[in-house]
């Protein structure tokens, strides 16, 4: 058998190890700072017209006074204007509401809104001869507005990078063994 040269190769191998990189944003929600001024809501009632014509009465009545008979009228009178300040101070009071955020425009206008209105009022005793007439005047509603403040405060963003490793090795060496095989071989050279 002839001798025979055998040769061996390993082909070489790389490694490599990788960490992907970190980023990291965190953006803190902005601060909003939001004033509102309330509305100044002014309301004036001016004061109605009572009408009293007891000229007829007293010409009726021999028996009574001018002066007494308009005592009893002051006192009628007086009792109307103080109904009407009690109907005015209550419907203030609900109009106060606005301030705990209840809607008293909306409920006062329901109630008025339930009745026809009346501009003039007539009573008419004509068997005594005493005509008493109220005319009403319209309340002056003004509301001002005012507006509201906004002053956001926007923070930045925290951000933090970490960046990524790439290492590359020699996993496995190349290499190549020659190797001489047969019966008998004589080494030297």
């Amino acid at each position: 058998m002839l001798a025979q040269i055998r040769m061996e190769q390993t082909y070489a191998q790389i490694g490599i190890n990788t960490e992907n990189a970190e980023l990291q944003i965190r953006q803190r929600p902005a601060d909003l700072n939001m004033k509102q001024e309330p509305a100044i809501l002014h309301i004036e009632q001016p004061m109605g017209v009572l009408r009293i014509d007891s000229s007829q009465a007293r010409s009726n009545i021999d028996m009574k006074g001018p002066l007494q008979r308009m005592r009893i009228y002051a006192q009628l009178g007086q009792q109307r204007a103080m109904e009407a300040i009690a109907k005015i101070s209550q419907e203030g009071d609900q109009l106060r509401a606005i301030e705990h955020r209840g809607n008293a425009i909306v409920s006062l206008a329901a109630q008025k809104g339930l009745h026809e209105p009346v501009d003039v009022i007539h009573a008419d005793w004509t068997d005594k001869g005493v005509h008493v007439s109220y005319q009403k005047r319209e309340p002056k509603i003004s509301v001002q507005t005012r507006g509201a403040s906004i002053h956001p405060q926007i923070h930045p963003a925290e951000i933090h990078y970490i960046p990524g490793k790439v290492d590359t090795y020699v996993r496995v060496k190349n290499s190549l063994t020659i190797d001489v095989v047969g019966l008998n071989m004589d080494r030297v050279m």
